[in-house]
C-alpha cells in the first residue's frame, strides 16, 4: 500500500505548513496518479510544496523515489556534514533485479548506510549482493560497512581500496569533528 506525502504551505503564510498522509492505491503508479491530482488540486488556501508517493508508513526524512521500474534513488542534501544531516550528501540508488539487489553507493555514515537498507528492505527481501562504489570521498563510501554486514560484495575501481586506505585517518576524523556523535559506525 503506497501513500502520498502531501507537503502543503498556506500561501498568505509560505512558512506555515503541514505534511499529511494520504493513502493513494496499492501501486507506486496509482500513487503517482493520486499525487498529481492532489497536486493539481490542493485544498483552499494553501499550495502543494512537496508529494512523494512512499510505502505506507515510511518515514519521510530518507526518501527514495523509484525512477524507473524496480531503479530507486535517494537525492542527498546539497550541505556539508553536520550533526543533523548525518552525512547524507550524497545520491545514492539501488536496482532490484529478478534475483537481487545492487546498491549504488552507501551515505557518509552507519546511520545513512541503515536508512538506505531500511529503504531496500521496504520494498525487497531478496538478497542485497552487490555495492557499487562510484568513487571514495566520505559521503559515497563511509556507510559501506552496513551492505558488508548483510553479505554485500563490494566492488568499484581497482585503485578504490588504495585511494580510500590513504585517506582514511583524514576522512574519519573530519567527519567526526563535523559530525560529532552522529558519526559513529
Amino acid at each position: 500500500m503506497y501513500e502520498v506525502l502531501l507537503s502543503l504551505c498556506l500561501m498568505a503564510q509560505p512558512d506555515d505548513c503541514r505534511e499529511d498522509r494520504i493513502a493513494a492505491g496499492e501501486d507506486h503508479a496509482a500513487c503517482l496518479r493520486t499525487a498529481e491530482a492532489l497536486r493539481a488540486e490542493p485544498p483552499p488556501g494553501y499550495a502543494a510544496q512537496d508529494w512523494p508517493c512512499v510505502l505506507a508508513g515510511e518515514t519521510p526524512a530518507f526518501r527514495v523515489t523509484e525512477v524507473a521500474p524496480g531503479v530507486f534513488v535517494h537525492k542527498g542534501q546539497h550541505a556539508v556534514p553536520r550533526p543533523e544531516n548525518r552525512g547524507d550528501l550524497a545520491n545514492l540508488g539501488f536496482v532490484v533485479g529478478r534475483d537481487a539487489v545492487a546498491v549504488i553507493d552507501a551515505g557518509g555514515s552507519a546511520a545513512v548506510g541503515r536508512d538506505l537498507l531500511d529503504a531496500i528492505r521496504a520494498r525487497t527481501d531478496l538478497p542485497i549482493r552487490w555495492l557499487i562504489l562510484t568513487h571514495m570521498h566520505p559521503d559515497h563510501s563511509l556507510g559501506s560497512s552496513v551492505f558488508a554486514e548483510v553479505g554485500a560484495k563490494i566492488i568499484g575501481h581497482p585503485n578504490l581500496g588504495l585511494a580510500m586506505a590513504s585517506r582514511a585517518e583524514f576522512y574519519i576524523e573530519a567527519n567526526a569533528r563535523l559530525m560529532g556523535d552522529a558519526f559513529e559506525g
